[in-house]
């Protein structure tokens, strides 16, 4: 029979995580540039991911071209280039683990049938990926416009298997980590199994209602930061034709 390795990854990749980037500082000309946490699927934040969205010119050049836009419906007929640029990704859990792990970035775009992904990275802490991607909309709609102003770009992260090396206990400064679940599942004696099942259970349901009114906490904050984001540039604007 052939030797399995429990600690060898899956080949195919995995799913860690995501962030949703906001589209509507672009409706009104304002570019994004920040980095942004990926959380997965249950919330739990895996990592970080620097992305920046513009506007640009037909050559690339970013903000170029747009003093005429001052607000969405400007746009209503006209070309309009977009960049999408993702720098790297840092603080990422699934690579603290095994440095041989490697991860890659994927989204899409409005009506782009591609999914569209950046290069695959190996070995590194914190992957470079100076991924940038160019869309252009040859006579922008209604629909486009619509899109920008209640849509995020969302960018995820997944993970490629590694060569099954674990951290060590010398590369974790001397100390075993232990996996805290399965620590705490062995320390229970058998009569309190079943409690402890139940108190886990109740734990999660109300991790999840914390969760769920963080989550709406965190997009009223975001709408909030947009709003302000797009004000501070429709007054920049101002400012400049006035003077």
């Amino acid at each position: 029979l052939m030797e399995v390795n429990p600690f060898k990854d899956a080949l195919e990749p995995i799913f860690l995580g995501n962030c949703h980037v906001f589209l509507q500082p672009l409706a009104f000309g304002i570019d994004v540039e920040e980095t942004f946490p990926l959380s997965n699927y249950r919330g739990v934040t895996v990592g970080q991911l620097a992305v920046q969205l513009a506007l640009c010119s037909e050559d690339g050049r970013l903000n170029q071209g747009y003093d005429w836009l001052t607000q969405p419906s400007d746009l209503q007929g006209r070309r309009v280039d977009m960049m999408v640029k993702i720098g790297h990704a840092s603080k990422v859990t699934w690579l603290a683990d095994d440095k041989s792990r490697g991860v890659k970035a994927q989204f899409r775009f409005y009506t782009d049938a591609k999914v569209r992904e950046s290069k695959a990275v190996r070995g590194k802490s914190k992957p470079v990926f100076r991924y940038a991607k160019q869309f252009t909309l040859s006579k922008v709609t209604q629909n486009f416009i619509n899109y920008l102003q209640t849509n995020a770009l969302v960018i995820e992260l997944w993970g490629l298997p590694g060569d099954g090396a674990p951290r060590t206990a010398a590369s974790s400064g001397g100390q075993a980590i232990p996996d805290a679940e399965v620590v705490a599942s062995a320390s229970l004696p058998p009569a309190d199994a079943a409690e402890a099942s139940m108190e886990a259970v109740l734990r999660e349901g109300q991790w999840q209602e914390e969760r769920r009114q963080l989550q709406a906490m965190v997009h009223k904050l975001q709408q909030e930061i947009d709003f302000l984001q797009i004000e501070k540039g429709v007054l920049a604007r101002e400012a400049t034709r006035v003077a």
